[in-house]
C-alpha cells in the first residue's frame, strides 16, 4: 500500500529580472521673461532621479525627474542663473509577473551636453542610467510528510528582500548670508547633498530623519563680487510601507531631488536672505532575515525509493555593515586654477561589482581661471569599499564632507569622508525535497552491517545508504555529530 503523503509549497521573494535602461533625453528651454540674454555659459549641469516605480498589467512604470541649472554671463559680463525641471519616464515589459511582484530603482547621472540656440534658447543633452531590479514571489514545491519514511530536516536562515520603496521629503527653509556681507545682487549657483542619520521601523512604517547641505554662490555689488553661503538643516518624515516590521532591515540612499532659491528682503529692504525649498528623494529596500525549517531529504525504510527535489535559492549569512571611510580622487583641469569658487560633489547610488561596493562620485567645480574669468569643470571617479568572501550586497553611501587643496595650477585633490551603509550576503542553492517515489521493498536486509566510513561523511547520507536510522547509528557508535571528523568503521544497526 502506497505511503500517505502530504505536500506544502515554500514562497519567498527572489530578484527576477535585473535591467540596466539608459536615459537619454533632450530638452529644449527658454529662458523666463525675467531672466537676462546668454552671452557665455559658465555652468550647465543636469541632475536626474527618480519620482516612483511600480509594476502594473505585465509592465514596470518608472517616472522621473530632471534638473538642468545654468550659470551664465549677460551681454553687461554679469553673473545670471536659472534652472528648469523636466519629466521623463520608462515603461519596461515584464511577463509573468504575479500580484506580489514589486522593483527597485537607482539612477545615475552620466553626462551632460549643450548648444547655446539663441541668447534665449538653449538645448540640453542629458544621459543617466536606471538601475532596475525586480521582485516576485517564488514557489518551492515541497514534502511536508510521508508515512513511514526518514525526513531529514535542516534549520537554514536566510534573507529576502520583502518591499521597496521611493519616497520624497519636502523641505522650505530660510537662512542669511554673513551679517558683514552686502546685500545679494543675484545667485548665481547652487548645489545640495543629502545624509541619512536615523531610521527607526516600526509596524508598517518608518521614522526617517535626514540633512540637507545647501551651498550658494552669489554677487553683490556692481563690481560682481563672488561670494559664498552655505547651511545645514534637518528634515524627517514618517513613510507607510505595508509589511515591514521591527527588527527589518533597511538601506536608504538619500539624494537631493531638486533644489530652487531665491533671495528675499528684510525688513531694512536688503537682499540678505536666501529661501531654498525642494525635496529629497529617500529609496530604500527593506530586508528581513528568517530562520526556518526545510526537508531537505528521505528516504522509506526498507524499500527502495527515487527522491525529486526542487533547487531553493537562499541569501545565507547576511552581515550588517556600518563603517566609516575616507576616499582620496583628484580633478585635472585644462586650464590653471586661480581661485576655487565652489566643489559640489555627488555620488551615485551604490552596486555591488567583483566583491566591492562601488560608487560613482560626479565632481562640479566652479572657479576663477588665469583670466580672472569664471569657468567650470566637470569630471568624474569611481569609489570602492572591499566587502570580500560576500557574493552580493545592498549598500548605501552617505557624503559627511569634502575637503580639497590644490595639487598644482591644473589639479586639485579631494578627500571625501563617507558613511557606509550594506547589508552583504552569501548565495546558495539548497535541494528541497518535493517527493518519494516509492520502489521495490527490500528483504535482504542484515541484522548488522560494518561500514567504512570517511572523514566528512554524513551520518544521514549513510544511514539512507543501508536503509537505516541516522539516530540509531549515532547512538550505537557513539558519535556527537552527523559530520564524521575522521575515517571511521561504523555500525549500522538494522530497522
Amino acid at each position: 500500500m502506497e505511503n500517505k503523503k502530504e505536500y506544502s509549497c515554500i514562497e519567498k521573494n527572489e530578484k527576477v529580472l535585473v535591467k540596466n535602461i539608459d536615459v537619454e533625453e533632450d530638452f529644449s528651454e527658454s529662458l523666463p521673461a525675467y531672466c537676462d540674454d546668454i552671452y557665455r555659459v559658465v555652468k550647465c549641469a543636469s541632475h536626474s532621479f527618480i519620482s516612483s516605480v511600480s509594476v502594473s498589467s505585465g509592465e514596470i512604470l518608472i517616472f522621473g525627474k530632471t534638473e538642468i541649472m545654468l550659470t551664465y554671463y549677460n551681454e553687461n559680463s554679469s553673473l545670471c542663473y536659472a534652472d528648469f525641471e523636466e519629466e521623463f519616464s520608462k515603461n519596461i515589459a515584464a511577463e509573468d509577473l504575479s500580484d506580489y511582484a514589486f522593483a527597485c530603482a537607482d539612477i545615475c547621472d552620466k553626462y551632460t551636453n549643450f548648444r547655446v540656440i539663441n541668447q534665449r534658447r538653449i538645448d540640453v543633452h542629458s544621459s543617466a542610467e536606471i538601475a532596475l531590479s525586480v521582485f516576485d514571489k517564488v514557489k518551492y514545491p515541497c514534502m511536508q510528510s510521508c508515512n513511514g519514511a526518514k525526513l531529514n530536516n535542516r534549520l537554514i536562515k536566510s534573507a529576502d528582500v520583502i518591499a521597496g520603496n521611493i519616497s520624497k521629503i519636502e523641505f522650505d527653509e530660510e537662512f542669511s548670508v554673513p551679517a558683514d556681507s552686502d546685500s545679494i545682487k543675484r545667485i548665481i549657483s547652487v548645489t545640495a547633498n543629502a545624509k541619512l542619520n536615523e531610521t527607526k521601523i516600526i509596524k508598517d512604517k518608518v521614522l526617517v530623519k535626514a540633512s540637507v547641505d545647501v551651498r550658494l554662490l552669489y554677487t553683490v555689488s556692481d563690481d560682481e563680487e563672488i561670494l559664498n553661503v552655505s547651511n545645514t538643516f534637518d528634515v524627517s518624515k514618517i513613510i507607510d510601507q505595508s509589511s515591514i516590521d521591527d527588527g527589518d532591515i533597511m538601506i536608504s540612499n538619500v539624494s537631493v531631488g531638486n533644489i530652487f532659491s531665491k533671495a528675499k528682503a528684510t525688513t531694512s529692504d536688503k537682499l540678505n536672505t536666501v529661501e531654498v525649498f525642494g525635496e529629497i528623494e529617500v529609496n530604500s529596500v527593506f530586508i528581513r532575515e528568517n530562520e526556518s525549517s526545510y526537508i531537505t531529504d528521505g528516504y522509506l525504510l526498507k524499500r527502495n525509493c527515487e527522491c525529486s527535489y526542487s533547487d531553493f535559492k537562499v541569501c545565507k549569512n547576511g552581515r550588517l555593515i556600518n563603517d566609516n571611510s575616507v576616499f582620496t580622487l583628484s580633478a585635472e583641469f585644462s586650464n590653471e586654477i586661480k581661485e576655487v569658487k565652489e566643489v559640489g560633489v555627488t555620488l551615485s547610488p551604490p552596486a555591488y561589482r567583483n566583491s566591492k561596493i562601488v560608487a560613482k562620485a560626479d565632481i562640479l567645480v566652479i572657479y576663477e581661471n588665469e583670466s580672472d574669468a569664471l569657468a567650470s569643470m566637470s569630471s568624474s571617479a569611481e569609489i570602492e569599499y572591499d566587502v570580500s568572501g560576500n557574493d552580493g550586497a545592498y549598500a548605501a553611501f552617505n557624503l559627511n564632507s569634502v575637503d580639497y587643496t590644490i595639487g598644482s595650477s591644473k589639479r586639485l585633490d579631494l578627500r571625501l569622508n563617507i558613511d557606509i551603509n550594506a547589508f552583504c550576503y552569501n548565495e546558495d542553492n539548497i535541494k528541497i525535497l518535493s517527493n518519494i517515489d516509492e520502489g521495490e521493498e527490500l528483504n535482504d536486509i542484515p541484522s548488522l552491517t560494518i561500514c567504512f566510513a570517511k572523514q566528512s561523511d554524513r551520518v544521514w547520507d549513510i544511514a539512507k545508504s543501508f536503509s537505516s536510522d541516522s539516530d540509531l547509528i549515532i547512538k550505537e557508535n557513539n558519535l556527537q555529530k552527523d559530520v564524521l571528523d575522521k575515517d571511521r568503521i561504523l555500525i549500522i544497526p538494522r530497522v
